[in-house]
């Protein structure tokens, strides 16, 4: 794709902006948007906080409070949904759709954010975890009438569905507590797997595991399921009018909101759940695949088994790699999830044991990816205490390897300012060419970085840097490909 024109604002910031009002507006100034579909399974009791305070709280809790009084919104349609937890987790983990549980049956009470308050936007999708939440069983027993509203059909046929009003006014306090998502718990759950695989401690609260990924749901409005020939009245018309929601979000030709999330991430690994996910991720990678690229018609288990799959991305300054991890869905298949379980904490596993996945020797997690992040404080909002892991991001090794071949002053200072030795900095890159060109050649990747002494990558990158790089690009191609063709590869 052409590149974006950049902004001073960062990417980061700027998507909180655009994906908090996406879905609100084309819902209603334009009728034939592919997403005006969200409409038509109603609106639902929403909640606001009274103040900012009230964000920074629940964060201090991580968890949130067990119970928490917030501002009844009334009955809203749902905002749009960002990317989950820390933007430059090592692990993503992408489902396709956002649940809506009170759809189903015997699930009244749950109520649902609505901020028009950017700040409370972007801090409930940053520190949300694994829980939604619902109105007190007594505050709601005490409140509900005998009124009911009407909601679509069911899928697979179900009656249209009515539900209690409430006797309760906008801008009223309406008690809430937490209601822990089964879902979000098994996604912790592969990364204590995970912990276990490799030997590091686990933790006493499941909670403390969300530090460590973050996870995707298409960011357009929750529906109940993502199947176009299992609705009744509420359901998409066709299999195009799916896809064209999907499209929406997903692809980078598009609004593009997932792709530029990821981006930004920069994950180790992708866990993709589920048949549909599959579906829509393979063609949004089209041509970043490193070697063969998986068939979006092979069955899941199939594709666990022909692994490891990667990518290498690279727009304008930005390159990274990451693997791609196939899953059943956690939720839609239980059963066949609970079977691919293993698959999936062995290949983050062998992530960390070749160092894509590091800890972090300063506390129990995992270091944070390369790049800067300005998600928890910039110019728009900013949370009590800015960034928590703003000393525990990962060195961008490929930044380096392409400071290093283009040889200038300025560059070297910058590392040298950090206080990391030019000698560091030059071992640190020769790792992380060998990393880049493992999947090609993985023997001759191992041998090379062994050879790679630090006197020898310098004067490889020096004879790497000839006039006519012009960009960070050329510079790391050249790298690359000099030291492929080197008698240290062999």
């Amino acid at each position: 794709m052409e590149e974006r024109i950049r902004t001073k604002i960062p990417d980061e910031v700027r998507l909180v902006a655009e994906v908090m009002s996406c879905y609100a507006v084309r819902c209603f100034y334009d009728y034939r948007h592919p997403c005006s579909y969200f409409k038509r399974w109603g609106r639902y009791p929403s909640y606001d906080w009274a103040t900012d305070a009230e964000e920074d709280e629940l964060r201090e809790n991580y968890g949130g409070s067990a119970t928490a009084t917030a501002v009844y919104a009334g009955r809203r349609y749902l905002v749009p949904e960002l990317l989950s937890g820390c933007r430059k987790a090592p692990i993503m983990m992408a489902g396709l759709n956002p649940n809506l549980p009170t759809f189903f049956k015997n699930n009244d009470r749950y109520i649902y954010p609505y901020f028009d308050d950017i700040f409370q936007y972007a801090y409930h999708f940053r520190y949300r975890t694994a829980y939604k939440r619902e109105i007190t069983k007594g505050f709601f027993e005490d409140h509900k009438t005998k009124r009911l509203y009407k909601y679509p059909a069911g899928y697979k046929g179900d009656d249209v569905q009515m539900r209690p009003r409430l006797s309760l006014r906008r801008g009223s306090n309406v008690e809430t507590e937490i209601s822990y998502v089964r879902m979000y718990l098994k996604y912790a759950g592969l990364i204590e797997g995970l912990r276990q695989e490799v030997g590091l401690p686990t933790y006493g609260e499941t909670i403390r595991y969300f530090d460590d990924f973050s996870y995707y749901n298409m960011v357009a409005c929750p529906s109940p399921r993502w199947d176009a020939g299992s609705f009744g009245e509420g359901g998409f018309d066709d299999e195009d009018d799916k896809q064209s929601v999907t499209d929406e979000c997903l692809r980078d030709e598009r609004r593009g909101y997932f792709y530029f999330q990821f981006l930004q991430s920069k994950p180790k690994a992708l866990v993709v759940f589920g048949n549909s996910m599959r579906d829509n991720i393979i063609p949004v990678f089209d041509g970043f695949f490193l070697g063969t690229a998986p068939e979006r018609v092979r069955s899941i288990s199939k594709l666990m088994k022909e692994g490891p799959f990667y990518i290498q991305i690279t727009e304008g300054d930005i390159e990274f790699k990451t693997r791609l991890i196939f899953s059943y869905h956690a939720s839609g298949a239980p059963a066949w999830f609970n079977k691919s379980r293993p698959y999936v904490i062995d290949a983050l596993a062998e992530e960390y044991s070749i160092g894509n996945i590091r800890p972090n020797t300063a506390s129990d997690g995992f270091l944070r990816t390369p790049g800067r992040c300005f998600y928890c404080d910039n110019s728009l909002f900013r949370a009590a205490g800015g960034c928590v892991f703003k000393d525990a991001f990962e060195e961008d090794v490929d930044a380096t390897a392409r400071a290093l071949a283009t040889g200038t002053a300025p560059a070297m200072e910058r590392f040298v300012d950090r206080g990391i030795s030019p000698e560091v900095v030059a071992a640190d890159a020769a790792s992380g060419d060998g990393a880049a060109i493992s999947p090609t050649n993985p023997a001759a990747a191992d041998r090379y970085v062994t050879a790679l002494t630090l006197g020898e990558y310098g004067r490889r990158v020096t004879r790497a840097s000839t006039s006519d790089i012009t960009g960070d690009n050329e510079a790391r191609a050249a790298v690359v490909g000099e030291l492929r063709t080197s008698d240290a590869v062999g």
